[in-house]
């Protein structure tokens, strides 16, 4: 038999409390934190569920959602960059506690979602999209994000927006910051365009 996949983060220390929803395992430190959390994921849930238009969409299995208690532990247990807010791996949300956490889980909530839904190797060639929703979906759960893109949008993509097929095929990676804020700011504007415009029916099809 083969031998089982080394999970890439490692779990939060003894203690962590576990709370069970409809489409959700969250784990976090201290029993109203997790209850806390699991009531944010079910609120972020519904929403993009709306949002988006996947009434009929129903995840294979719950989401495993693990909040760690701050930067330092999340960094150190999952080996991601300094600079990230938290990842979507797998079946997997991981976070932080502090500030920027409901942003956060909104948007890597989205990822989760989009992934499972379009299939993993159509959402890796919709990467636009993807992070267009999950960009559109950090706005809605957080004035601070919304207020941030905004700025985005008016400071580096009006004066100079991308066009649509670089936009499409060109993610951002080793682009200086400024770049990658604006390709992030456009593709969460054009999103937003397509569900207000369109209708998150529409969106769905």
């Amino acid at each position: 038999t083969a031998l089982p996949v080394e999970s890439p983060y490692k779990a939060l220390d003894p203690g962590f409390k576990t709370v069970e929803t409809a489409h959700f395992s969250v784990q976090a430190y201290g029993s109203e934190a997790s209850s806390r959390y699991a009531s944010a994921c079910e609120t972020n849930y519904t929403r993009i569920m709306q949002d988006l238009g996947l009434y009929s969409f129903v995840p294979a299995r719950p989401y495993n959602v693990v909040v760690y208690k701050d930067a330092a532990e999340f960094h150190a247990k999952t080996g991601q960059p300094d600079w990230s807010g938290g990842a979507a791996y797998g079946n997997a949300l991981l976070l932080y506690e502090g500030d920027g956490l409901e942003a956060t889980m909104a948007h890597e909530m989205t990822h989760l979602v989009f992934n499972e839904f379009m299939g993993l190797s159509q959402a890796a060639s919709l990467r636009w999209l993807n992070e267009g929703v999950a960009v559109y979906e950090e706005g809605r759960s957080s004035r601070e994000s919304a207020a941030y893109y905004s700025g985005a949008l008016k400071s580096l993509v009006a004066v100079n927006p991308i066009p649509f097929s670089q936009m499409v095929n060109l993610a951002p990676q080793n682009e200086s910051r400024s770049g990658v804020e604006r390709w992030y700011a456009q593709v969460g504007s054009v999103a937003a365009f397509l569900i207000k415009q369109g209708g998150s029916f529409n969106f769905s099809l």
